[in-house]
């Protein structure tokens, strides 16, 4: 009998133990500071730029399996951890320091874009499923409410209270931070899909950009359209905005700028091949940023477009770009995890990982966040950070 009841306390102590570690929860979640990363990129204008600096070389701290494979977004910085959606539809969150697991949720069927952390809660879009977006309550660690709607593939932004989603039929739906009603929604058009990240335009305007070519910038305050233009090819990856230009690359082997306040085209730069598929760009405030399907990285000036240098690569590249000081972080489908010189584009660092480089980076004091497929998240610091 009595080694029964120990065994009943040891049971009940085991799936205590793993209950506990199958949540996220934090002590302050309602301070973010200005190293933390909540969203893709770390801020809605997408730029992808940290002015940290890194000396390189770097060297492996850790490596941690999520079980699952990721979307084309990056990772997420909050505190003392880092955060990663699955395409399994779960939410891991890792020790910074040790690369240890502290905590994992189920919180959609598949995600594909980016959360976000806004107010002490997670927002989750779910790419699958009856639900549209999750709220995660990041102090308690339980769901505060979820959002039935239309799935959405992308990352979600954050404004005035409100989590604006952008989803796979086009409709522009704003839900109430605290509650998740909907406050408003509109359709941009019929008959097409949005798999580009929504960038955010000054402090009141959205960019969205279609497959179909067809791009807009709406007014949040007015809930209307600012303008609209037809670039002429899919955008598929996540445009930025950058020094007054809102700047995407297509499917078809074009970059170009767009004024932010007509819609007008500042400039275009056109590939040799129309089969190219240029991916996501990144911008240090002078240039432009963009690898390519053709294994290229290119730089391109921000104001005219104009090649300034091409780095041609032996892999595909898909996955956007990280600009980090002077240096250009980027990673391939085969495998290779690079430095850039942004001034000469010379390769400065260089590494092999386990699998195939897909999606965007995450950037800390001292290193670097990089995600491989099938499951990889691995982090690489400066070489006295790791001592």
């Amino acid at each position: 009998m009595k080694n029964r009841f120990l065994d009943i306390i040891c049971f009940a102590l085991l799936v205590g133990s793993v209950s506990s570690c199958q949540t996220i929860q934090f002590e302050r979640p309602n301070t973010l500071a200005e190293s933390d990363w909540p969203t893709d990129g770390q801020k809605p204008s997408r730029s992808r730029y940290s002015p940290s600096t890194l000396a390189l070389p770097l060297e492996m701290a850790w490596e941690y399996s999520a079980n699952a494979g990721f979307g084309p977004g990056s990772p997420l910085l909050f505190q003392d951890r880092v955060l990663i959606a699955t395409r399994q539809g779960e939410v891991h969150t890792i020790d910074l320091k040790t690369g240890n697991g502290r905590g994992f949720k189920r919180l959609a069927e598949v995600i594909e874009g980016s959360p976000l952390i806004a107010d002490g809660l997670m927002f989750v879009p779910s790419a699958w499923g009856k639900d549209a977006v999750t709220a995660f309550d990041l102090r308690i660690g339980v769901k505060k409410w979820r959002a039935e709607g239309i799935p959405i593939e992308t990352p979600i932004v954050y404004w005035k209270g409100l989590v604006i989603g952008v989803d796979v039929e086009s409709n522009v739906t704003a839900f109430d931070a605290d509650t998740g009603s909907h406050s408003w929604s509109f359709s941009l058009m019929e008959k097409t899909a949005v798999r580009a990240a929504p960038v955010l335009v000054g402090d009141n305007e959205l960019f969205v950009a279609t497959v179909d070519g067809d791009v807009f910038l709406l007014d949040l305050e007015e809930q209307q359209v600012v303008w609209q233009q037809q670039v002429g090819a899919p955008v598929y990856e996540s445009p930025l905005w950058s020094d007054g230009a809102l700047v995407l690359s297509t499917t078809r082997g074009t970059v170009m700028a767009l004024d932010d306040s007509s819609g007008h085209v500042l400039w275009q730069y056109n590939s040799k091949s129309a089969m190219t598929r240029m991916g996501a760009p990144a911008s240090d405030g002078e240039a432009i940023y963009v690898g390519a399907t053709d294994g290229n990285i290119r730089r391109l000036n921000l104001r005219t477009g104009s090649i300034e240098w091409t780095v041609q690569l032996e892999d595909v590249v898909t996955a956007a770009p990280q600009v980090v000081g002077s240096h250009l972080f980027i990673g391939t489908l085969g495998r290779e995890f690079y430095a850039f010189s942004c001034i000469s584009g010379d390769v400065q660092w260089q590494t092999t990982l386990r699998g195939r480089i897909k999606s965007a980076i995450a950037v800390t004091d001292v290193g670097v966040l990089v995600l491989s497929e099938p499951k990889w998240v691995t982090y690489f610091v400066q070489e006295e950070a790791n001592q």
